[in-house]
């Protein structure tokens, strides 16, 4: 399948619903808090297709000692030795957060380990086409990785010793645990479109074209950031360039109207890898671009522009929305730049819960601050 062009996208009509159910349909709540709640000990499987359940946060036992190595190399596994895992080891592991999700050694073994995380429903022994990530030695001769993970989701751990290479032999095998570690917080954002998966395409937001999708604020609040996911149109596990531009409009007829805010540097988290292909060859990364409030009011239809400056980036096709975008070559938006399509976001706070003090997102140290600095004064 080639990827869509903009006169071909003008013509499509809307993708039906979900045809493969890689994630939930509702977005858990995101944030800060780190949760570490032990899940039961497993050593893991020597075998990938054996490979034993683990649930929950926390540490979990290993033992790689007179483990055999099962799967297979990968490049991006050579950062200083070979592509592979020697002695390695194996679990599925359900996550229970959506957000950044962080496997370690660090601190907690002897062992010269490496770590690889897989796609949802990885089949054994995986390739590169599900592999997520994959690091070795980045904490002495341990290893931490970080994720973008989706609750409900089952990925693939695989865990093993570092395997030599460049004439130096494999590290031996030996005993230890690696925790896992995410973030949850009870202040979420309350509109958010998936990716459509029966789509697996992108519409082209960069410096020559831009594009907007509309949402409806459900209740009074302040815009502190926008998550989004896209394609780089390349099939290499390394971003692209992000200089990345987020533009709120009021809703004109259906287009976007007068200015809301525009934000010319954001902050941003990300990239991080979803896990997905586009196409099933083009990694899907996601971003979180936060910036100064924006007060939008209960009812009140906002359209939100996101383009990417510095990169072919082509914003995520989704659903859940009204099944209309803007595609614009001009630089004004009118009717006829309408297309069939929902994008792939998440946008808030909305609802925001009563320990999120100054309406970020999250329960943090930014709570308390507020909290302690107004201490003793009267309410009004």
């Amino acid at each position: 399948m080639e990827r869509l062009t903009a006169c071909a996208v003008v013509a499509l009509a809307a993708a039906s619903p979900f045809a493969l159910a890689a994630r939930p349909a509702a977005e858990p709540a995101r944030g800060q808090a780190t949760i570490a709640e032990r899940g039961a000990p497993s050593n893991g499987a020597d075998n990938c297709a054996d490979a034993p359940i683990l649930s929950g946060l926390g540490a979990f036992d290993f033992d790689n000692t007179f483990a055999t190595t099962d799967g297979q190399p990968h490049t991006l596994c050579a950062k200083d030795g070979g592509p592979q895992i020697a002695r390695d080891l194996w679990w599925r592991w359900t996550s229970p957060v959506t957000g950044p999700v962080t496997i370690s050694t660090c601190g907690l073994t002897g062992v010269d380990t490496e770590i690889a995380i897989y796609a949802p429903n990885a089949v054994c022994s995986p390739g590169d086409e599900a592999l997520i990530f994959c690091d070795d030695q980045n904490c002495n001769n341990q290893t931490e990785i970080t994720f973008l993970a989706f609750a409900g989701n089952e990925y693939l751990i695989r865990i093993g010793s570092f395997d030599g290479g460049n004439g130096f032999p494999a590290a031996v095998g030996g005993v230890g645990q690696f925790s896992i570690t995410g973030q949850l917080s009870p202040c979420g954002p309350a509109v958010c479109q998936d990716y459509n998966l029966s789509v697996q395409d992108g519409l082209n937001s960069d410096a020559f074209q831009r594009v907007a999708d509309n949402f409806t604020a459900p209740v009074d609040s302040l815009l502190t950031f926008i998550c989004v996911e896209g394609d780089y149109n390349s099939g290499s596990a390394t971003p692209g360039a992000d200089d990345f531009t987020v533009v709120y409009y009021a809703d004109n007829n259906g287009v976007p109207g007068a200015l809301i805010a525009a934000f010319s540097s954001v902050g941003r988290e990300g990239p991080v890898p979803t896990g997905l292909f586009v196409f099933g060859t083009l990694p899907q990364f996601a971003h979180k671009l936060t910036h100064p409030p924006v007060p939008v009011a209960a009812g009140q239809q906002v359209w939100v522009e996101v383009r990417n400056l510095a990169s072919d980036w082509f914003w995520s096709i989704g659903s859940g929305g009204d099944s209309r975008a803007m595609l614009d070559f001009n630089g004004a938006y009118e009717a006829s730049d309408a297309v069939n399509f929902d994008l792939t976001f998440c946008v808030g706070p909305f609802d925001t819960c009563p320990t999120d003090v100054n309406n970020d997102g999250s329960t943090n140290f930014g709570d308390l601050n507020a909290v302690i600095s107004n201490f003793n004064t009267v309410c009004p």
